[in-house]
This record gives C-alpha cells, structure tokens and sequence, in this order.
C-alpha cells in the first residue's frame, strides 16, 4: 500500500495524528539546527569575553596574593557561566516536551489503527488468516 492510498482511507484522527507528528518533528529539528549554530557562535562569544574580562581584572591580580588571584578568577568564571548558562539552555524545554510526548502519540495512533483493522474485520464478518494478516 502506496501513501496515497493510505491517505485516502485514512480518518480525521489519523491525519491529524500525522501533521501532528510531523509537525513535532520539523520543530526538533529547527529547534535542534538552531542549537547548534548557537552553540557554535557562543563558545567563541565566550571565550572572548572571558579573556577580555580577565585582561581587565590583569591589574587586580598582579598585586593580590595567590589565594586572592584564585578567588578573582573563581569569581569571574562563575559570573560568566551563570551569563551564558540561560543562552546555552534556550530550547530544551520544546526538544524535552516533544521527545516526552512524542511516544504516546505514536502509541495512540497504532492503537487506533489495530480498533479500526479489529472493527472492519468485525464487520467483514470473515475472521480467517487473511483477513487478519
């Protein structure tokens, strides 16, 4: 059985189930796509902006003792993670949603068709082998 074939027998309940997969699926990969570039634009973000960061506090650490340099930079890295932390993290709630349910979905959509091939067997009122398979 071709796609069209099966989209013509096909109910409303099983197209939408397919848009709504479909859809679910183009927005996991865009939201993953963007991600990546994202992510690829913030490590060079990042490192830029720490080092020019540390150049600045290069002042501060030059006179302070060895326990004061390690509580500057601890500091400094600290402020620049919680900054990026939020950037990092963006779209993980769409990625969690949709893998979470995602299954369920396609759970439903496959006991949907096995009621409706039960059903026209049902009705066929032939239970034989090849009615079945």
């Amino acid at each position: 059985m071709d796609f069209t074939t099966y989209w013509q027998y096909s109910d409303t309940v099983t197209r939408a189930l397919f848009f709504l997969l479909l859809f679910l699926s183009i927005v996991s990969w865009v939201t993953g796509i963007i991600r990546v570039l994202q992510s690829r634009k913030l490590v060079t973000t990042v490192a830029d902006d720490l080092s020019q960061q540390m150049q600045e506090k290069r002042s501060d650490l030059s006179v302070a003792d060895a326990a004061t340099r390690r509580l500057i930079t601890e500091q400094t890295l600290l402020k620049h993670i919680g900054r990026y932390r939020f950037a990092s993290e963006r779209g993980l709630p769409i990625l969690g949603t949709t893998a979470a349910i995602a299954p369920f979905i396609g759970l439903f959509g496959t006991v949907w068709g096995i009621f409706h091939a039960l059903r026209n067997i049902g009705m066929s009122g032939q239970a034989g082998l090849g009615q079945v398979a």
